[in-house]
This record gives structure tokens, C-alpha cells and sequence, in this order.
């Protein structure tokens, strides 16, 4: 199942990116601009919305959600080592169960801190600047780009 869902993930996000990429590129006094004409501001603008919730809300909340859940499991492992435990290895048991709580804790709060501030620096870094998408994108704007000048 994990490795059907790693398979969907790099398809799905190729075939979005070259239909995005495909429908908006043109050739213009010789350079390739690449997401640049979409059929009207309210389609740009659906895009922009879209690509916000799906590539950098939708993401935040899987990384809380999952790292709540290891969260959940770590204090329900707690208590019933509380519960079963009674005398010195018991404490030592708890202080190593909330060493892992809050290591949990950090991390989440790493993890997602982390992506937040770099996804939103690269994307307004780009935007501001005019720059293109790297990586896949520019592979499907460089064949677009390519077909339509030859």
C-alpha cells in the first residue's frame, strides 16, 4: 500500500505540473515564460488559491496531524507504564517516556517551522523576483517551448 501511494504521489504531482505548465507557456521574442498566460485572472487566481492549499496548507496540517499521533501514542505509553510500574525503575521508565514527549514536541514544532519559512521564502523570493519554477516545471516549459519554435 505505502509504495502505491508513493507512486500516486509522483504521478499525480508530474501530470498536474506538465498540464499547468502546458496550458500556460508561451514562446514570447524568443524566451519561454512558463505559467505566465492563464486563460483569465479568475483561472490564475484558482490556481494560486489551489496551489496554496494543496502545496503548503494541506502539507502543514498532515505534518501536525501525524506528529499529533505519534504525540498521542507516546502519553498513552506513559500512562500505562505508570500504571504497571511502582518503584525506582518506574521513574526512570517515566523521565525517558517525557524526554520523548518533548523531543516529539520539538521536532513537530521544527519540522513544520522549517518548511513554513522556507516554502514561504522561496515562493514570494520567486514571485518578487519573476523567476520560474525549477526542477520539472522548466523540463516541460524547455519541450513546450521547444515544439512551438520548431
Amino acid at each position: 500500500m505505502i509504495y502505491s501511494a508513493i507512486a500516486f504521489a509522483w504521478i499525480a504531482g508530474i501530470f498536474v505540473a506538465a498540464a499547468v505548465t502546458a496550458s500556460t507557456t508561451a514562446v514570447v521574442n524568443g524566451v519561454c515564460h512558463a505559467r505566465r498566460f492563464f486563460e483569465s485572472p479568475a483561472a490564475q487566481k484558482a490556481f494560486g488559491v489551489w496551489n496554496f492549499l494543496s502545496f503548503y496548507l494541506v502539507i502543514l496540517l498532515i505534518f501536525v496531524y501525524c506528529y499529533g499521533r505519534v504525540l498521542v501514542v507516546v502519553r498513552r505509553q506513559a500512562r500505562v507504564m505508570a500504571a504497571h510500574g511502582g518503584g525506582h525503575g518506574s521513574n526512570t521508565a517515566q523521565g525517558h517516556l517525557n524526554k520523548i514527549q518533548t523531543s516529539v514536541i520539538k521536532t513537530m514544532i521544527l519540522v513544520c517551522v522549517t518548511f513554513a519559512t522556507s516554502t514561504t521564502v522561496a515562493s514570494s523570493h520567486r514571485n518578487l523576483s519573476g523567476m520560474k519554477r525549477t526542477t520539472i516545471y522548466s523540463k516541460f516549459c524547455i519541450l513546450k517551448c521547444f515544439q512551438e519554435q520548431h
